[in-house]
């Protein structure tokens, strides 16, 4: 896919961080109830996308893919454990420890997501939507977090509106810049790249989202955390 091509998906995916923080500022109590299906749904195209796309791929290109992938779930573990960036969803915490730096983390969690686009664009167009759609379900909650957190936080919801926009924007940074750069390496490289990326899919998948399923049992977060699994499979074959 050509450069411009690729910008043009990269502020989509952007757009859809925005469209999250522009959920909580407009319909709150929509967003309230219905944030556990979008999670879910995410959660499980993440993880499918990283197993049935990223991970078949990058083996194929590097033998050192395995630890590749651990590298990119580590990362993000480090990133989210020194900026507490999830777990204010799951247990009570201090709310004056975070906020603007929490944003920060999350605006790191943004680029490394516009790593795996442009990673994945650079491998083939086809693994570069696919990739470009999980992170598009992926950042409208997380929109939606970021914002609801500085609020909470006592944020303007101007400043909080204008960090959103920052956190947007990263994503389409990290896309365009790897893209950029991963412009005629050889194989062995992308597909390490493709690992890394599936490391975070993983890890945001199986640590941030699907967990929250578990707080009750419920039917029907299942079935749409399994929608999300066969929208995936159905990219695969559509495209494939």
């Amino acid at each position: 896919m050509s450069l411009s091509g690729v910008v043009i998906f990269s502020l989509i995916v952007g757009m859809s961080t925005m469209g999250g923080v522009l959920l909580v500022r407009f319909f709150s109590a929509w967003t309230k109830r219905n944030s556990l299906l979008m999670i879910s749904f995410a959660g499980g195209v993440l993880v499918t996308t990283a197993f049935l796309e990223l991970l078949p791929e990058a083996a194929a290109k590097s033998s050192g893919w395995a630890a590749a992938t651990l590298v990119g779930l580590l990362l993000l573990f480090t990133v989210e454990h020194f900026m507490a960036i999830h777990e204010c969803q799951e247990v009570e915490c201090d709310i004056h420890n975070i906020g603007t730096v929490t944003a920060l983390g999350i605006g790191i969690h943004s680029f490394i997501d516009g790593v795996v686009i442009g990673t994945g664009f650079e491998a083939s167009a086809v693994l570069g939507i696919i990739a470009a759609l999980a992170v598009i379900v992926h950042e409208l909650p997380e929109g939606a977090f970021t914002y609801g957190l500085l609020i909470a936080n006592g944020q303007a919801a101007r400043k909080s509106l204008f960090i959103g926009w920052a956190v947007a924007l990263a994503t389409p940074i990290g896309t365009v810049l790897t893209f950029v750069l991963l412009k005629g390496m050889g194989p062995g490289i992308i597909g390490l790249m493709l690992a890394f990326s599936a490391g975070t899919f993983i890890y945001v998948g199986t640590a941030d989202l699907l967990p929250q399923i578990h707080r009750r049992p419920n039917l029907r977060l299942l079935l749409v955390m399994l929608t999300g699994v066969a929208f995936v499979v159905a990219l695969g074959y559509i495209f494939k």
